[in-house]
């Protein structure tokens, strides 16, 4: 057992003198940077003065403003593209969209009889009207057109009306 306490009591002293050792060390570790740092500081501000100093700090400012400053220009075309292009696409989906609906009806009778309407074609005992001078219309009011339209929805209901009889 005496030699257990022994034992303990020199790892004791033993412990004790190495954290000493390590204060003193860490002391003089400290002591020695210290003295680094302010001969370094000193002498550096000596050398150069605060006036220089002063200068690069404001210029470093400068350039990270700057760099700020163009970035945020650099974003905002960024956005201002995006927009633009969002448009862009959104028109195209329309165009696809109509594309797709007019590919679909391509083979349908509507369709056909459309175009065909549209060239100038009409169905079998139809009259084609074509307005040749649309300026003498422009005079009108649109009630005015109204009644001439009317006037020859009629006339065109009698014509094929006699156009059914002649044919019976």
């Amino acid at each position: 057992m005496q030699a257990v306490e022994r034992l303990r009591g020199g790892l004791r002293d033993t412990f004790a003198r190495v954290q000493q050792w390590a204060a003193r060390r860490a002391d003089a570790v400290r002591e020695r940077w210290h003295r680094l740092g302010d001969r370094w500081y000193s002498g550096l501000r000596e050398r150069i003065g605060w006036v220089p100093i002063g200068a690069m700090a404001a210029v470093i400012v400068g350039l990270f403003v700057w760099g700020m400053v163009s970035v945020r220009q650099d974003m905002a075309a960024a956005a201002q593209q995006q927009i633009e292009l969002n448009k862009a696409d959104y028109s195209r989906r329309q165009e696809v969209n109509a594309l797709t609906e007019e590919l679909a009806s391509v083979g349908s009778k509507a369709y056909l009889e459309r175009e065909a309407r549209a060239i100038g074609y009409v169905k079998a005992g139809e009259i084609r009207f074509e307005i040749v001078n649309p300026e003498a219309l422009a005079n009108y009011t649109a009630e005015e057109n109204q009644v001439l339209l009317d006037e020859q929805a009629i006339d065109l209901a009698l014509i094929s009306a006699q156009q059914a009889y002649l044919a019976d």
